[in-house]
């Protein structure tokens, strides 16, 4: 799986992967990264990814741009990350695709 972009929003690494995909990824002690969730929606590869921190709800703003031409706003909250590692269910059913734009 190839990544092709990341960005990072404090404590958490956001990666974009030509499977289409994006990869939430929080720091841990020592530097360790650990997955927290995989975000789907877009028809084409993550070209580019921009976070945006948000003072209500607890989490940020994720914002996706693909190569199916599409901008996707994405909100991801933080507090998914204090679950089990390989379940990422919790995480994909949290973050939510506010908006949509096709270029």
């Amino acid at each position: 799986m190839a990544v092709l972009c990341m960005c990072q929003m404090g404590e958490f690494l956001c990666s974009g992967f030509a499977d289409k995909s994006i990869g939430i990824w929080k720091r841990g002690a020592c530097g360790k990264l650990s997955k927290v969730g995989v975000i789907s929606g877009h028809e084409g590869p993550i070209k580019c990814l921009q976070a945006s921190p948000s003072n209500i709800g607890g989490g940020f703003l994720l914002y996706s741009g693909s190569l199916d031409k599409s901008i996707r706003v994405w909100w991801v909250p933080k507090n998914t990350a204090n679950r089990d590692d390989h379940d990422t269910s919790s995480m994909e059913s949290a973050v939510k695709s506010s908006s949509i734009m096709m270029c």
